[in-house]
């Protein structure tokens, strides 16, 4: 009695692709994995973070640790935890994350090591070793990432830390302290990739710290940038702090982890908001979202996922503006915010003031649908940041918004019937379009496209309403074409 179950012994066999250099035994006791290896020495060559691994002593095992308090042995025959660095015990008790080895000497043989224990740091809230901040902004360590390490392996370790508890976000913002944050996310792009904000693009040399061009001003955009992400992911950490993991705003089907990743990722990427990376290809120049391709080409993240970040910090800025006009609404006496449901139809052409931020929040829950939520509690968050008293980057239009202003679109949202919008059945479907109107092509999406914006004016609208809206739409649609033709 009393005997945990074990399971058999299986063999994970040598695959230095994956890290895996020697072959190592695992099984598990009870519910706990543990996996058993022979003690080893390595021997790093100048182009690869994957070493010549060889039969070692404990001391040899001990010293090729990345720190040092995971560089204690349990013996088995003596009941003891050695320390064979002379220096895990201490640092294990101090919460200091320092390498066995000089720092230099450990990040430019494996410069993966960086992130990892970044990764560490956030997890189990360690201060690291000065030394190793100085051996981490080295020119060397920064040659080896971009040498050594693959898109795959920086994607792994920035899921890994994001996903956990802790403080991950020390992750993110080591990277930006260390300048490697362009190393990690454009390295990737070549010399015929642009940034564009705003019309205008600047050559983006990737061996530089994301910093071009400037966010709100045109003086000192490298700092703008760093000062509002590293902000913005400070102000997340601490906001994360304040809730469980379960109660973190994600979307259905999320673990926490994800939520939170996605949150994290979100405010660091803030800073580029509305930039887009110009490709030339074939001589045609190609524009898709910075923040999308810094997470899918820069770490190999997955295209759903990157897609959802970018969602995030595309639409927290227009859930900002949107907040900030329906606060100045507020103060207008005698405004009606929620219609009557036997108001007259309104035609989106004809929309002002309530009804236009009506159908634009309208439009653009319907475009990000459960993200929604968590783009919102990112705009409270960085909101904080942005108006900070001694933050380069509070140069927003507009004074600043409280947390009661964003619940109050939040409330608003639900009162009007717009929490959920795209979820709303369409009283005519595309069937019924081409049949009612004869229409093809881009036509059939023109007259849908009409129809939601009527919708979410006029959801307690008939469906005959609805279907008289659309012919006025079709009647100056072929007269503006025969206009054209004329």
């Amino acid at each position: 009695t009393g005997i945990m179950p074990s399971s058999k012994v299986s063999v994970i066999k040598t695959n230095p692709d994956k890290s895996k250099h020697l072959a190592t035994a695992t099984f598990r006791i009870g519910a706990r994995p543990i996996d058993v290896n022979h003690l080893r020495s390595e021997e790093y060559s100048t182009s690869s973070r994957i070493p010549e691994v060889k039969m070692g002593t404990p001391y040899e095992d001990a010293f090729r640790r990345d720190l040092t308090i995971n560089a204690l042995y349990y013996n088995v025959n003596s009941d003891i935890v050695e320390d064979f660095t002379n220096r895990g015990f201490e640092d294990l008790k101090a919460r200091i994350a320092r390498t066995p080895l000089a720092p230099l000497e450990t990040l430019v043989d494996d410069p993966l090591r960086l992130l990892r224990t970044l990764r560490f740091a956030g997890r189990f809230g360690l201060d690291i070793d000065p030394k190793f901040d100085e051996a981490a902004r080295d020119p060397e360590v920064k040659k080896g990432l971009i040498t050594k390490v693959s898109r795959e392996r920086f994607g792994q370790e920035i899921i890994k830390a994001l996903s956990g508890p802790g403080r991950p976000s020390k992750l993110l913002c080591g990277l930006l302290a260390y300048g490697v944050d362009s190393i990690i996310f454009a390295n990737s792009l070549n010399g015929e990739t642009r940034l564009s904000d705003n019309g205008a693009s600047l050559i983006l040399n990737p061996t530089e710290p994301l910093g071009l061009p400037p966010l709100l001003s045109p003086a000192e955009p490298r700092t703008i940038r760093t000062d509002l992400s590293l902000r913005s992911v400070e102000r997340m950490q601490s906001y994360l702090e304040k809730v469980s993991m379960e109660d973190i705003p994600g979307l259905p089907g999320d673990t926490p982890g994800e939520a939170q990743r996605r949150l994290l990722l979100a405010a660091f990427f803030l800073p580029y908001h509305g930039v887009a990376v110009e490709k030339l290809v074939k001589k045609t120049i190609r524009a898709q979202s910075a923040v999308f391709t810094f997470l899918v080409e820069g770490i190999k993240y997955p295209h759903r996922d990157a897609q959802e970040v970018d969602d995030m910090v595309q639409s927290c800025m227009q859930l900002r503006q949107l907040t900030y006009e329906l606060r100045s609404y507020r103060k207008q006496e005698g405004l009606v915010l929620v219609p009557a449901s036997d108001a007259s139809p309104i035609s989106p052409k004809a929309a002002t003031g309530v009804p236009m931020l009506r159908l634009n929040l309208g439009l653009l829950l319907e475009s990000i649908k459960d993200l929604w939520i968590p783009a919102l509690d990112l705009a409270r968050v960085v909101e904080a940041a942005l108006v900070a008293k001694d933050s380069k980057s509070n140069s927003l239009p507009g004074p600043p918004l409280t947390s009661a202003d964003f619940d109050f679109l939040e409330a608003w949202a639900k009162d009007v019937h717009l929490e959920r919008i795209w979820e709303t059945p369409k009283l005519l479907d595309g069937k019924e379009i081409v049949k009612l109107f004869g229409v093809s092509g881009k036509e059939i999406g023109t007259l849908v496209q009409a129809q939601r914006a009527w919708q979410i004016l006029n959801p307690d609208a008939s469906r005959q309403q609805c279907l008289e809206y659309l012919k006025g739409v079709v009647r100056d649609y072929f007269v503006s074409q025969h206009s054209e033709n004329a």
